[in-house]
């Protein structure tokens, strides 16, 4: 059985000591450290059997032990965690290794030759290269066979970086290119991504030799940063989500696109409030929001701190507080233990539209954030669909937002083109190579950075504004001309010879359709001309959000929605006959700079959740007092006097028992 699925508190300490450091655990002291654990519920705890500057932490045959650690610290945190039935991963750091200059074999290479470098530490190692099998692979059976560890994290992923060496050279078996203006540039980042996921796909399969029962993961593998990256081999997924930006909107994101692989999962928040090499606590009501944000979407929580190099253990004032984060944990539990992530609305994310867009060897999806964010805002519910994963899957869904996503598969299209043909909802955002399913004649693209519509219909606009404005949206709009749709807005060009400094105000409309809306087969769709989903996230252009949550309404009818008089991340789950509706607040300091804190959260008052169900419910009950329900035409309409953190309603569907 994977244990990972059932370990819903973890925690993560990090520790890289560069080898100048002294006095490196002097006052160690595992029993105490495993009681702290034990006594605030902790179940499972990932703890560095390796750091980024490559030293070790327990007797290694291979490596090297950090030069001055007073005591192993490793092994014992093993064996006094196990006695307390906490299960330890062992962290291990692929690339760094400061002590590697006896082996230029080893190292990853930039393009002139010269050694990368990853900030301070020395020398970065190649995992492709003679250092995957004399030193990587064999640690990693170490640390699983002698220590025992439960299980690994692999950290950093200078394999899906950009590295020269001779062995990446070799295995390319051309000249590579060395910038992204060089012919070959994406096919080498191609190859590059391949020869990785063939790594770690080879050190799971020796670590599951070496020992079946211990599980295998890569941090970021198979993310909204690499959806197309999974090896073989992965026993659970998992990513430390960036702290500067919202972490509860980033562990959102995560979850829902974890959700649709077949792993346990999880998203690692971290209790700085600037993310790691930061010894400022985040707020304790920030870290429960956090929580309550990935169990309500499936995942288990996995909570990040540091440890002082002295002690080789955290702050104990820290974990008293992690363990009044806990506690909330604990009451989502029962809502959460058993449950399954519930298909209803889908966004694409195309791993090949970020690569080949961008040319970056790592994927900052936008898009996909811009369209998640508007629909979570809106009150609906959405998984992130790795594009590899769409043709198996997407028939579960209701409707499919594509995003500015311009390279998609043969395999894809057609299974798109399925979907929308038997009944599904479609809506494309910017340059689509579906123009025929949105019953359009692309003609190009746009040469302005720029352009604008008016859209007048009520429901795609701000409740607030009595009239809609101009909407300036940047970057290069879709060109095209209705054939069979129907345009709710023309699309309108800026205004020729505007002054350079502010930009081209709005000018004529456009014989060009701006949005459209259309049906095919038996589903109907939608159409924006504009990179609407990146002009969303990227300016905090917030009018754009409703519009691309109102064309979702109009193209098919989303099994979840929820209605408040503030904002409420909704996730769907199912356990046997039961749908699980989780509700999670949000709410931010309004000081300025970055990141936006959660020092504590407002209620949240008169709540209406609509599901769809086949029938009338057997059942409708929840965590909160005060509940109401009826059922009316396929839907049940369930009302929540309020909502302070979290709340779950479940409904027993009728015939489940």
């Amino acid at each position: 059985m994977n244990w990972y699925a059932q370990a819903f508190r973890k925690m993560h300490f990090d520790m890289h000591t560069p080898g100048d450091v002294t006095e490196v655990g002097v006052d160690f002291d595992a029993e105490d450290f495993a009681r702290q654990l034990d006594d605030i519920g902790v179940e499972a705890i990932c703890w560095f059997a390796k750091c980024g500057y490559g030293w070790s932490y327990y007797p290694t045959q291979v490596g090297r032990r950090h030069p001055h650690l007073a005591v192993d610290t490793f092994p014992p945190v093993v064996e006094a965690c196990h006695a307390r039935g906490i299960r330890v991963l062992g962290y291990y750091h692929v690339s760094g290794c400061e002590w590697a200059e006896g082996h230029p074999e080893w190292h990853a290479r930039n393009a002139d030759g010269s050694v990368c470098r990853d900030g301070n530490i020395r020398y970065s190692i190649c995992p492709m290269g003679p250092a995957g099998t004399e030193l990587i692979i064999p640690q990693l059976v170490e640390i699983v066979t002698l220590q025992p560890a439960d299980g690994l994290f692999l950290d950093d992923l200078l394999g899906w970086k950009v590295c020269y060496c001779d062995a990446c050279r070799e295995g390319y078996g051309q000249d590579p290119p060395v910038s992204p203006a060089d012919e070959g540039w994406d096919a080498f980042l191609a190859w590059r991504r391949e020869a990785a996921e063939a790594f770690f796909g080879q050190a799971a399969g020796e670590v599951h030799r070496a020992r079946p029962e211990a599980l295998f993961g890569v941090n970021y593998a198979g993310s909204f940063r690499h959806p197309d990256l999974a090896p073989k081999g992965l026993d659970y997924l998992t990513a430390d989500i960036p702290e500067p930006e919202s972490s509860s909107l980033n562990a959102s994101l995560l979850c829902r696109q974890h959700a649709t692989q077949p792993l346990p999962y999880d998203a690692m928040n971290s209790r700085m409030l600037h993310w790691w090499t930061d010894w400022t606590q985040k707020p304790v009501t920030a870290m429960k929001q956090e929580f309550a944000t990935v169990l309500a979407n499936g995942g288990r929580t996995f909570l990040g701190d540091i440890a002082y190099h002295r002690t080789a253990l955290p702050d104990r004032a820290v974990l008293r507080n992690a363990g009044e984060a806990f506690a909330l944990c604990r009451e989502i539990e029962p809502y959460a233990r058993g449950a399954e992530p519930a298909p209803d609305l889908a966004i694409l994310n195309s791993a090949a539209s970020h690569y080949l867009g961008t040319h970056a060897p790592n994927a900052d999806p936008i898009p996909v954030k811009g369209a998640h964010l508007a629909l979570l805002e809106a009150g609906l519910h959405a998984h992130v669909l790795p594009e590899h994963e769409l043709p198996g899957l997407l028939g579960e869904y209701t409707g499919l937002v594509i995003p500015e996503q311009t390279h998609l598969a043969d395999e894809t299209l057609a299974a798109i083109r399925a979907f929308v043909a038997g009944g599904g909802g479609l809506v494309a955002i910017g340059d689509t190579q579906l123009a025929d399913v949105l019953g359009l004649e692309r003609v190009g693209l746009s040469d302005e950075d720029r352009s604008y519509f008016v859209c007048e219909a009520e429901d795609l606009n701000p409740s607030d504004e009595v009239t809609c404005p101009p909407r300036l949206v940047p970057g290069r709009a879709m060109l095209a001309n209705a054939t069979t749709a129907t345009v709710l807005a023309p699309l309108v060009a800026p205004l020729a010879g505007g002054p350079p400094h502010s930009g081209a105000p709005p000018g004529r409309p456009t014989p060009h359709a701006a949005i459209s809306l259309d049906t095919y087969g038996a589903g109907r769709t939608a159409f924006v001309a504009a990179p609407i989903a990146t002009d969303l996230f990227a300016r905090g252009h917030a009018a754009l959000a409703p519009l691309i949550a109102g064309l979702v309404r109009r193209v098919c009818e989303p099994r979840v929605a929820v209605e408040a008089d503030g904002t409420l991340e909704v996730s769907l789950l199912r356990r046997g006959p039961s749908l699980l509706v989780h509700l999670v607040t949000y709410s931010a300091s309004r000081h300025p700079g970055r990141p936006a804190t959660v020092d504590r959260l407002a209620p949240v008052h008169d709540v209406t959740i609509r599901l769809r169900t086949e029938a009338e419910p057997l059942l409708v009950d929840g965590s909160v007092d005060g509940l109401r329900w009826s059922y009316r035409d396929g839907i049940a309409e369930i009302t929540l006097s309020k909502v302070d953190l979290w709340a779950c309603v479940e409904v027993q569907e009728a015939g489940g028992g």
